[in-house]
């Protein structure tokens, strides 16, 4: 996090007062929707017990089914217990392969506030990434699968790809999009909140999260 950003610029959303969004390649490989105003909002489940997978020992959540559906409808409820708490809001509730993810729809909000900073945490926000949202003043949202969940290695480059990687580089892209065929990173739930509301920030974040991000069946 005391690093400068090293992600390829792929697509970008112009609001009236400048960029509000772009999407980019993270390090690992994945899309990634980065927004000024538009607040995300990432959601772990409580209780999941790490795991070593593969040969990186890379780690991940792994609970039994009957727990999971336990701890998804305890932390979905506290979702929108919070959400009541808030005067005006309105949300679109997305389920993730960890948890949940919320996407603010009813106004803007400044990442390095502490209006913002304080919303995060009453969601039960994971703290790196609130942390986060305020250190590089954007919010985050994870479109495409992680490699590892589709069983592939991450990119082999980081952005600039080096010269002698560039072949490398292609043939990987190719495989991911492949694997990613059938997939999504999130699943539309609900919308929730004490308001229906979408501010005309929201709308061209609406689109193009739910374009990428929740085309296929599969989460990973």
């Amino acid at each position: 996090e005391e690093r400068p950003l090293r992600e390829e610029r792929l697509e970008e959303i112009t609001g009236e007062s400048g960029p509000s969004a772009v999407v980019t390649r993270s390090r690992s490989g994945p899309l990634v929707l980065n927004t000024s105003s538009i607040m995300f909002v990432d959601i772990d489940l409580p209780g999941a017990q790490p795991t070593m997978r593969g040969c990186l020992g890379v780690l991940f959540p792994k609970l039994n089914s009957a727990a999971a559906e336990e701890a998804q409808k305890e932390t979905l409820s506290k979702i929108q217990n919070a959400a009541s708490w808030q005067s005006g809001l309105a949300a679109r509730c997305y389920e993730t392969p960890a948890g949940f993810r919320l996407l603010v729809t009813h106004k803007t909000y400044d990442p390095k506030s502490t209006e913002s900073t304080e919303l995060l945490q009453s969601f039960g926000a994971d703290p790196l990434f609130t942390r986060l949202c305020g250190k590089q003043s954007c919010y985050r949202a994870r479109l495409t699968a992680k490699p590892w969940r589709l069983g592939i290695p991450a990119v082999p480059a980081c952005w600039p790809v080096p010269d002698e990687l560039a072949t490398k580089h292609t043939e990987w892209l190719q495989s991911y999009s492949a694997a990613c065929n059938g997939t999504a990173a999130c699943r539309f739930l609900q919308t929730i909140g004490r308001s229906t509301e979408v501010c005309d920030e929201a709308r061209p974040i609406i689109e193009i999260h739910d374009r990428l991000a929740c085309t296929g069946g599969k989460l990973a």
